[in-house]
């Protein structure tokens, strides 16, 4: 009897153990395989990121108004809302060589104060021109400042940053583009992403301790149902 019992366990830790193995084994298929789910690539004007090289994008955008070394990224960046009523347009490319990939574009800014005629020109004014098309976001994350929000389409290939104002138009203040991947493969790469551009990590993003949250809105505060 006493035999039987630990046989009976053995096999049952057997087959826990097993489940949980093949659980873990194809959480890591998923993630490693994920490109087979994910959409093509966005685009902007006719580039595309990660297929799109340096030559070819400043051949359809013209010269940009300047370029910059940030990291192991040279970006490139166009200060021209007259054009695409986003004040900066930036390209993030893996090196300086015409031949490199643009593996990112960031619009950032939209409208001009005092200049009205620009705001016609924006793509994206409002987050329901995001929404409408990809759904509702893999992540919702808390933004640098309060009342704002980052938004994360990773299978789309498309992060925004914007405002958690009620209603149906709401605002947004920058667009990225990027080849699309897994949730968390974006994630782990989001220290090499120009989102959000002017820090080095996302550690602001993560829920803050409590009693310390950036605003009195849920981390998630829209109503997607309305959106959409």
């Amino acid at each position: 009897m006493v035999a039987w019992i630990r046989s009976f366990r053995f096999r049952r830790a057997l087959i826990v153990g097993l489940l949980a193995g093949l659980g873990l084994f194809f959480l890591w298929f998923f993630e490693v395989f994920s490109f087979l789910w994910v959409a093509p690539p966005p685009s902007w004007n006719g580039v595309v990121p990660g297929r799109t090289r340096l030559r070819e994008a400043i051949g359809i955008l013209g010269p940009p108004s300047r370029s910059d070394c940030r990291g192991s990224a040279q970006v490139y960046v166009y200060c021209q809302p007259e054009r695409w009523g986003w004040r900066e347009v930036e390209l993030w490319v893996a090196g300086d060589r015409d031949d490199s990939i643009v593996f990112g574009v960031l619009r950032s800014g939209p409208g001009v104060p005092n200049h009205p005629e620009y705001d016609a020109l924006v793509d994206v004014p409002t987050l329901q021109v995001l929404v409408q098309p990809y759904g509702r976001p893999d992540q919702v994350m808390w933004g640098k400042h309060v009342e704002t929000r980052y938004l994360i389409w990773a299978r789309k290939g498309v992060a925004a940053l914007a405002g958690t104002y009620d209603g149906f138009d709401v605002p947004v203040a920058s667009v990225l583009i990027f080849p699309p991947r897994g949730v968390r493969g974006f994630l782990l790469a989001a220290t090499f992403w120009p989102w959000p551009k002017d820090v080095a990590t996302w550690s602001y993003v993560k829920p803050p301790a409590p009693g310390d949250a950036p605003d009195t809105l849920p981390q998630d505060p829209y109503d997607w149902a309305t959106l959409r």
